[in-house]
């Protein structure tokens, strides 16, 4: 399952496992109309990985830089641009952290995740392709690659009309 080197054994279990939400670069999907925040963006809301692992160190860390110049903008009385939290501290941080990692750690470059139609192991991290932990795949028969489902629009209260 490594893509770096395909001949090594790989015997520890993976750090963090994670799966691709949009793939603009494989699909020609309009990302920004769909109103995701990257062309290739990485599902934040499940996630499975190690306690302090860097990638959500490094999400931590620029959210709490984007925090400190707001709130140094807002003691000098300057005008404080709303903040966009899905670049903040939402999927677009821990894509762009993701990626970061993968080009400094395996040499990966963002345009490598695009088109990924089987799981890729890189150094310590899984990568699903997209659809394995996408919310739409609930309502959606995208094969055995699925692996989560989102109960989201209510769903669990047992309401008729949460469509």
């Amino acid at each position: 399952m490594s893509d770096s080197h395909p001949d090594t054994i790989v015997t520890s279990a993976p750090s963090l496992v994670v799966a691709v939400e949009m793939d603009a670069w494989g699909t020609d999907w309009d990302w920004r109309g769909y109103k995701f925040v990257r062309g290739i963006q990485i599902v934040q809301w499940t996630i499975m990985g190690s306690k302090g692992h860097p990638v959500f160190l490094d999400v931590l860390g620029q959210a709490l830089r984007q925090a400190k110049a707001i709130r140094e903008t807002e003691e000098r009385g300057d005008t404080v641009a709303e903040p966009r939290v899905l670049d903040w501290s939402g999927p677009g941080a821990f894509s762009d952290a993701l990626l970061r990692y993968l080009l400094v750690r395996q040499g990966v470059h963002p345009t490598g995740l695009a088109g990924l139609n089987k799981p890729r192991r890189y150094g310590d991290v899984v990568i699903l392709p997209m659809h394995a932990f996408r919310a739409e795949a609930s309502d959606q028969d995208k094969g055995d690659g699925r692996v989560v489902f989102h109960g989201f629009y209510g769903r669990w209260k047992g309401e008729e009309d949460w469509a």
